[in-house]
């Protein structure tokens, strides 16, 4: 029908989320998802939006065009996306006017932001309250779950608060070390090893790193995650009125 040698990029797009581990939802319905018209390339090469491509075939799924940007200011949007897993920009130059770079430009935070909404993720929770995102967080889950995500944000402020001030004090290392064994975590530690973590003075990153093993597949709705963050906060409040 005159399109012979075009090609036609499609993406399969269906119902949030997009990313979560383990898969979600473990059966997917068929009919939520459909064929999203990408871009085409002509039988000369030439590469097609979506959006124009779907006038050609008479398309119902394809992307809104947007106005031209930087890939800064792109990247500088979708970075702290909680509700889009990436864009995909046409790169072009004057050497490639036709033929533009497709490149993805992920959400650093979609991944753990679906994590949260729907698998109710401790680690992902912290790591989203790490990066001044909790008020946004608390807004997709239940509201007795927003509570024990204030509750990270809480004990990862308090803990790089007591790092930040003792420092490598030997007493608030051993007591990070015996709260990560008496919380469970699969991951051993030994003070040696929070010892150097602390002397980089990268505090926010090392408390992150601290809470991240003992949170690590763990649910925020579980029976457990409460006691967790209370001996957690009693650790803290011990060694910071030492």
């Amino acid at each position: 029908m005159g399109r012979e040698g075009w090609t036609f990029i499609f993406n399969i797009v269906g119902p949030e989320p997009a990313i979560t581990a383990p898969p979600y939802p473990i059966a997917p319905n068929p009919e939520e998802y459909w064929l999203y018209l990408a871009a085409t390339r002509s039988n000369d090469g030439v590469l097609i939006s979506g959006f124009e491509a779907s006038k050609e075939i008479m398309w119902c799924y394809y992307p809104e065009p947007v106005l031209p940007a930087s890939l800064d200011d792109l990247y500088r949007n979708i970075r702290s996306s909680l509700d889009t897993r990436s864009i995909i920009a046409w790169v072009k130059s004057r050497a490639f006017e036709q033929d533009p770079l497709l490149v993805e430009i992920p959400s650093q935070y979609y991944y753990d932001a679906m994590m949260v909404k729907h698998l109710y993720d401790a680690k992902s929770a912290l790591i989203l309250c790490s990066e001044e995102l909790t008020d946004h967080i608390k807004n997709l889950v239940p509201e007795n779950i927003g509570a024990r995500v204030e509750a990270i944000d809480r004990i990862y402020r308090a803990l790089a608060k007591a790092i930040e001030i003792r420092c490598v004090d030997d007493m608030l290392i051993r007591s990070i070390r015996d709260l990560i064994r008496s919380s469970g975590a699969r991951e051993i530690v030994s003070e040696e090893e929070i010892k150097s973590e602390i002397a980089s003075r990268n505090i926010r990153r090392v408390a992150r790193k601290i809470l991240a093993i003992m949170l690590e597949e763990r649910s925020l709705a579980s029976d457990d995650i409460s006691s967790i963050i209370s001996r957690i906060e009693e650790i803290i409040g011990s060694v910071r009125n030492h």
